[in-house]
């Protein structure tokens, strides 16, 4: 049985999550910090983060661990490079969505997407 977990919000807690919230925002509007440069590190932040969901999705539909039995960790050099893989194709994936739109989802729609060279 596992334990119950800590859910109370002790002054303590509260004033960490403040503090560790007002950290950016003090490094942006008095330490001379680039805005820009903090929203690339949290968009970097959540796709490594779902990257790592996707990996821990992916190793329970593979059967990594069944229930009852002692997890084994990703063994040898192919696993790894496979797992490395997916997290590059997904990261790639992202990303080229976020900075090409319009070019990610033009096969939608492949005749807008042609020029018209006919006039």
């Amino acid at each position: 049985m596992m334990p119950a977990m800590d859910t109370l919000a002790t002054p303590a807690n509260i004033a960490s999550l403040i503090a560790r919230n007002l950290v950016p925002a003090v490094g942006v509007l008095f330490l001379g910090w680039s805005a820009g440069n903090l929203l690339v590190l949290y968009y970097l932040d959540t796709i490594l983060s779902a990257a790592v969901v996707m990996l821990l999705i992916a190793r329970h539909i593979t059967g990594l661990g069944k229930a009852g039995q002692r997890r084994r960790p990703l063994e040898g050099p192919l696993n790894w490079i496979g797992g490395t893989l997916i997290v590059l194709v997904y990261a790639g994936a992202t990303v080229y969505f976020e900075l090409f739109p319009d070019r990610a989802l033009a096969w939608l729609n492949p005749k807008e997407s042609k020029p018209d060279h006919s006039a």
